[in-house]
């Protein structure tokens, strides 16, 4: 008999992965429904129609408990349910009582852990109701080796379970020309994506033709600062920052467009950024930290060198660029290993464990 499982996202937070997520769930062993809001803008790339169950209210914050209240009608008409975000929990420590009484109703709860903490959360109130949600659900999912040691580094005593995070639009067929002098930084423009480290590295690239093209929605005042910064390394006519929402379109054709997705982040567990490389076929070039060590061989489908080397890092682009051809064939390998498919058995099993 068919399983069925319950995705649970009220505020449709990254409609992109709980598509994946969610299509790679479903088989002839189980049935997948989504409990959220359904983002029509970012999901109309996609062929496969899949089902939610929505509220629509006017006011978001009333919409939001409603759904919560729809959850504990539904939550015995599921076999397994699988949170994918609590975004709420920023404002308080609520929804971890209504949790406490979820699983006393569905044994099989998952709760999957995106990200230890949020980016940029400084904020130790925040930190502690995060860390009391995560001792009080009984399944814990990670995409990481490093959300996981952190989990275990705080003692939390769940079941800590590793599910893959595969690749994002392999299956998206957008024709874009490859521009092999064209550097990439896409998403949002965030100090923890170590951008400085990116302008230093192009300024030891300043004889090539490389530029670097940085995309996406950030804070004025450290806009300002990256200007600066390239103004300092008389680079304005190599760096490009385009401070701006970029819709999943623009996202894709950038890309794809792109020789290479440089990170040199200061800290990562999971990147859809990285996984949106990889599907699209532009190999990596980053600091070896994180989640990005399971996503990255360095000199086999990327390069990855210690934080803080940009010298090591500008070695790295260079030799990706010089190899196009074998690192973008490699590439295209790890997409089957970190393939979304491989999820569906793993929460089938803890299913049948918990009988």
């Amino acid at each position: 008999m068919s399983k069925k499982i319950l995705i649970i996202d009220f505020n449709g937070t990254t409609p992109v992965y709980t598509y994946y997520f969610a299509k790679n769930l479903k088989s002839k062993d189980s049935i997948v429904d989504i409990l959220g809001y359904k983002n029509k803008e970012e999901l109309k790339y996609f062929d496969e129609k899949l089902n939610y169950i929505e509220i629509n209210l006017k006011n978001k914050g009333i919409n939001y408990f409603c759904y919560w209240i729809y959850l504990f009608f539904l939550t015995r008409k599921y076999d397994a349910l699988v949170i994918e975000w609590l975004p709420f929990l920023k404002y308080s420590s609520f929804e971890i009582i209504l949790i406490k009484v979820l699983k006393k109703l569905n044994k099989n709860l998952f709760y999957t852990v995106h990200n230890f903490f949020s980016h940029n959360n400084s904020d130790k109130k925040i930190e502690n109701r995060y860390l009391n949600l995560y001792q009080n659900l009984p399944n814990l999912l990670v995409h990481s080796f490093e959300t996981k040691k952190k989990l275990e580094k705080y003692k939390i005593k769940n079941r800590i379970i590793k599910i893959n995070h595969g690749a994002l639009f392999s299956d998206i067929n957008f024709t874009e020309k490859k521009d092999l002098k064209m550097i990439g930084m896409f998403g949002t423009i965030s100090e923890y994506k170590g951008i400085e480290d990116a302008i230093k590295m192009l300024s030891l690239l300043a004889d090539k033709s490389y530029y670097l093209y940085i995309a996406g929605k950030g804070k004025e005042n450290y806009i300002e600062k990256l200007k600066k910064l390239v103004a300092e390394y008389n680079l304005e006519n190599k760096v490009i920052i385009d401070n701006k929402y970029l819709s999943v379109e623009e996202i894709i054709k950038l890309t794809k467009k792109s020789s290479i997705t440089l990170m040199p982040y200061k800290n990562i567990e999971q990147s859809g950024v990285a996984l949106t490389s990889i599907g699209l076929g532009t190999p990596i070039v980053g600091y070896s930290i994180g989640g990005l060590k399971d996503l990255v061989i360095t000199g086999y489908n990327g390069i990855l060198v210690e934080s803080g080397q940009y010298l090591e890092l500008s070695k790295g682009v260079e030799k990706v660029v010089e190899n196009y051809d074998y690192f973008q064939k490699n590439n295209t390998e790890q997409l089957n290993k970190i393939s979304w498919v491989k999820n569906l058995e793993i929460i089938l099993n803890e299913i049948e464990r918990k009988k």
